[in-house]
């Protein structure tokens, strides 16, 4: 560090400065020094190379850069040789005095990322990486970005809380949780790239804790145990916020596999991707009998999602596999005959959207002619994901003696899902009452 302006603290904070991998993850609790350093980060990078430095710094919205920019003033205003520009509600520039710069700047829709094709630049921060619903998409483009004609090394530093529309896609891509990497192990990709997840914690931030003493009592004192496990201890197992999350439980709806009785009614639900994922799901409707391998009756009528087939990319949950309809058609094909199935009769229904004709034959008209027939589905996605509701629940809708609905609870859940069927598993807690109202697909509502 070339600066007495800032150092970094011992601890996790001074091992995610010091990282040299190509994309850095410094996450976890919060008060754990994950912003500071990253303007450490960015201030080394200035002031040991000037003017062949350029930094990006990203944050959601320009609201959020209100402490950001109140910590580069602060620096400023301690003898750090730069000068802030720019207002609240802008893009905001840090100038050295020896020429190297850092934009700050908001992204909050994807097709903004456009704005830095063919710019380039020596270190980007991804600030608060959980609230970007297009996270993977935004890293992927932003590699595009790193280079320097001047030989600088160039790399990507997030930070990241859990919880946000975009926690699946960083969990995936750093393998976090309990079921991941342990922390500080050093993936690489065949191409050479190198990521890492450094865990930071609020009990590392001595001056956090020395200056404010209260602020971990307050995280301890919040009342949702969820949302304190994950800004307290930084657990990225906990979801909270999402519109299923209340309602699914992997111990009650998670079923190890078991062979499905041949005589259960099929069902196959698709919803079609190409750049973005598509989702196929095998589902049975339960008989009713005892299953052995359960050591168990299911209720009559519930529906067990036993099989899924998701496309997307290795690693890249919101990425899809751009596949045409053709070779989709063909593979589901080929799994039901690869489980013995294809002299089942199985009901297929299908997003609206590929009965669509455009300058020729749809694409269900295109798989249709490969022997996957589908019937239109009903997608109003309200009064659907209400339905999943009640059946998690394990509740019907009757009528009263007024002709007015009600939920009246049974006894068992009426959806489950085979263990093997990861990506419901990973998806359905997560996904938010804003991608409900909206439409949008945040956390991919695809399964």
């Amino acid at each position: 560090m070339n600066s007495p302006i800032w150092m970094p603290q011992p601890g996790p904070q001074l091992f995610a400065f010091r990282s040299i991998c190509d994309i850095t993850l410094f996450g976890g609790s919060r008060g754990g020094g994950k912003s500071d350093c990253s303007i450490g980060r960015q201030i080394d990078g200035a002031l040991r190379y000037g003017s062949a430095w350029n930094g990006l710094y990203l944050r959601k919205n320009y609201k959020h850069f209100a402490e950001l920019r109140r910590r580069w003033d602060e620096l400023i205003s301690a003898g750090l040789p730069a000068t802030r520009v720019g207002g609240d509600s802008q893009s905001n520039h840090i100038r050295f005095t020896n020429g190297a710069h850092i934009l700050l700047t908001a992204i909050e829709q994807e097709e903004q990322l456009e704005f830095f094709q063919g710019q380039q630049f020596t270190e980007i921060s991804i600030e608060e990486g959980c609230q970007f619903p297009f996270f993977d998409v935004m890293v992927e483009k932003l590699k595009g970005c790193l280079r320097s004609p001047h030989g600088v090394p160039c790399r990507i530093f997030v930070t990241a809380n859990p919880g946000g529309p975009g926690h699946n896609q960083v969990k995936m891509r750093f393998r976090l949780g309990k079921n991941g990497l342990p922390a500080g192990s050093v993936m690489r990709t065949p191409e050479g790239e190198t990521s890492v997840f450094i865990p930071s914690s609020v009990d590392d931030n001595l001056i956090l804790c020395n200056s404010d003493p209260k602020y971990v009592s307050r995280l301890k004192s919040i009342k949702d145990p969820k949302l304190r496990k994950m800004w307290l201890e930084g657990d990225w197992d906990v979801v909270s916020g999402g519109f299923f999350v209340d309602v699914f439980d992997p111990a009650l709806h998670v079923l190890n596999r078991f062979v499905i009785p041949r005589h259960w009614d099929r069902v196959v639900g698709f919803d079609w991707g190409t750049a973005k994922p598509f989702s196929v799901g095998w589902y049975a409707i339960s008989g009713g009998e005892f299953i052995p391998e359960l050591g168990r009756e299911l209720p009559r009528g519930a529906l067990i999602r036993y099989r899924e087939w998701y496309g997307c990319v290795k690693d890249a949950s919101n990425r899809g596999l751009k596949y045409d309809s053709t070779t989709v058609a063909k593979k589901i094909i080929e799994i039901e005959k690869k489980y013995g199935e294809e002299d089942l009769l199985f009901d297929r229904i299908a997003d609206p959207a590929i009965f669509r004709e455009h300058d020729g034959p749809s694409i269900s008209e295109k798989m249709a002619y490969e022997g996957v027939v589908f019937r239109t589905a009903d997608n109003k996605r309200i009064s659907g994901w209400d339905e999943v509701r009640t059946r998690l629940l394990g509740s019907v809708i009757v009528k009263d003696e007024y002709d007015i609905p009600e939920l009246v609870p049974i006894s068992d859940p009426m959806l489950y899902v085979t263990d093997n069927c990861v990506n419901f598993i990973r998806t359905i807690p997560v996904l938010s009452l804003n991608a409900i109202v909206t439409g949008k697909q945040i956390g991919r509502a695809h399964v």
